[in-house]
């Protein structure tokens, strides 16, 4: 890995592609029933190296995560965010952000990617969560680091139940203490439905 890049203990085992081909045909079915037309998806290994899943999609974002089932057969469990599919919006933001101040921090500790991005970017993110008590998000990140080119792909979203905002895109020349040189990111916002009674 580079020296540059930084060390999100993402292992080097298979593309997000190749782990959706993993995932069950049962599962994906369940998914693509609950999800309506998928807009954005992203696979990474989850327990035992099996495909954890998570798909926005207009009808709900879907979260399908490896476990055993109380037979001890292995299954999945699928965590459904049901939205309106009238409230959705996206945004695109290419920026060339100015390198943000080095951190010194230690090889080993996660950062939030957040610090880095673009302001926009942050914003689309965070803006309908500034009066939630941080408990009350729900917060998903991941970082898949490309260290011969220096490229850095992120999937975050966060949600507290009444709204939902997603990011997705990728960091070009991003090295761990100044971030980025420049950043190509869809971001996504919809209100959650009130789960059927």
């Amino acid at each position: 890995m580079s020296r540059n890049m930084p060390d999100f203990g993402v292992a080097a085992v298979a593309t997000p592609e190749q782990l959706w081909d993993r995932l069950g045909e049962s599962v994906k079915a369940r998914i693509n029933v609950r999800a309506g037309t998928i807009l954005e998806w992203w696979a990474s290994p989850g327990a035992d190296r099996r495909p954890a899943v998570t798909v926005l999609g207009t009808n709900a974002l879907i979260v399908a995560e490896p476990t055993m089932g109380a037979d001890g057969r292995l299954a999945n469990r699928l965590t459904t965010v049901p939205l309106d599919p009238a409230s959705i919006q996206r945004a695109r933001v290419v920026e060339n952000p100015e390198p943000a101040p080095p951190h010194n921090r230690r090889r080993t500790e996660v950062i939030d990617l957040r610090e880095y991005l673009p302001p926009q970017a942050r914003e689309l993110l965070e803006d309908p969560f500034s009066a939630s008590a941080p408990e009350s998000l729900r917060r998903v990140q991941y970082y898949v680091p490309v260290p011969e080119r220096a490229i850095l792909r992120i999937w975050y979203y966060l949600t507290d139940q009444r709204t939902l905002t997603f990011a997705t895109g990728l960091g070009h020349g991003f090295r761990d203490a100044t971030g980025a040189d420049s950043w190509d990111i869809t971001c996504w916002r919809a209100t959650v439905r009130p789960p059927a009674r």
